[in-house]
Formats: C-alpha cells, structure tokens, sequence
C-alpha cells in the first residue's frame, strides 16, 4: 500500500523506547546480525558514523529477506549515513515496510573497516 501523506509516530503499545532496536558500532565492510521485524512493519532507519571517517564510500546498505536470511552485501539497497568525525552532521533517514514477503533485515556497512557505524531502527504506527 503506498503511503503518499502520512505522520508516523513510533509503534504503538511497545513501550516507547523499546520500539528502537540499536546496532552499535558495525565494523566497515561487515554485515550486521539479523533483526526480525515480520511482516507488514513500517519502520524508519537513521544511521550515524562513530569510529574513523570514511576515506571512501559513505553509505550503509539495507537488505530485506525471510526469517534466516543470507548476510547484507554492497550490493543492497544504498542509504546515507551522516554524522562523521569532521563532517557536518544532518539527519538523514528513510521509512520502509517490511510487506507480505519479508520478516527480516539486515545492515551492510560499505565504509572501510575503521569507520563504526550506529544505526537505530525505529518501528512506527501510521496515524
């Protein structure tokens, strides 16, 4: 369903901060551990870079899949991550929905090994 207007506020009955799951510090050039969300759930992705700055590729990759899913690679979807030492922070985020085929997500991070990235994943309710 395309969501053309909208106002999301965070998840609904799941204790507030609770509705943000924290993958802290994910190693350039690695993949994240698998995050199950199920299916059909919207949910906001903001990524921040902690470690070195990027010398390279700045970005994070998100890819979606079934419960038990493959790694994230370079070549899944690209986001901007923002927020490096000696960069000028700006909020950067994007707003998905699982669908009817996925349950699961995972992180790709395309920097070099040295630049750490947080990235926080909000679950969200459309009002």
């Amino acid at each position: 369903m395309a969501v053309l207007s909208h106002i999301f506020v965070p998840a609904q009955g799941s204790g507030g901060i609770e509705s943000v799951i924290k993958v802290a510090a994910l190693a350039g050039q690695a993949s994240s551990a698998e995050i199950a969300l199920g299916n059909n759930q919207l949910f906001m992705v903001t990524a921040f870079f902690v470690g070195a700055a990027p010398t390279g590729a700045a970005n994070i990759n998100l890819a979606f899949g079934p419960t038990g899913m493959a790694a994230a690679a370079a070549t899944d979807i690209g986001l901007s991550a923002t927020g490096f030492a000696g960069g000028s922070p700006s909020l950067t985020y994007t707003v998905w929905d699982t669908g009817d085929s996925f349950k699961s997500i995972r992180f790709w991070n395309n920097a070099q090994a040295a630049a750490t990235v947080d990235i926080y994943v909000t679950r969200l309710s459309r009002v």
